[in-house]
């Protein structure tokens, strides 16, 4: 079972973004993920959203570079975005209702507002 979804971006400085939906962290998946990116052919600079790992700080988020079906390793560094970004916003509209929320790290407070859409 995946613990994360892929949003493939068009025509953004990312070409995907993987939200995490585990307390694990991201490379625990990286294998998988990167078949993932190379069956959808994609190329240059993509967002992690490790929220459920990480929470709602400023190590939420990590951008990397993957080229020719893998990552690089030196490219791998925390983003931070502003609350109004639109990265927040993508991942809370996938999140938001979809019941992941509950089992997550976030705090009581945190989830009723991503459930009601509002960004954090």
């Amino acid at each position: 079972m995946n613990c994360y979804k892929i949003l493939y971006l068009e025509q953004d400085k990312y070409k995907a973004m993987i939200i995490m939906y585990s307390i694990d962290s991201p490379f625990d998946y990286i294998d998988e993920i990167s078949l993932s990116l190379t069956s959808n052919k994609i190329n240059g600079p993509v967002i992690f959203d490790q929220i459920f790992h990480s929470g709602n700080n400023d190590e939420r988020f990590i951008e990397a570079e993957f080229k020719q079906g893998e990552f690089i390793k030196s490219s791998f560094k925390f983003k931070t975005f502003f609350k109004n970004s639109e990265y927040r916003k993508m991942s809370r509209e996938y999140l938001a209702g979809s019941g992941l929320l509950e089992d997550s790290i976030l705090s009581s407070q945190e989830k009723k507002l991503m459930n009601k859409k509002i960004t954090i």
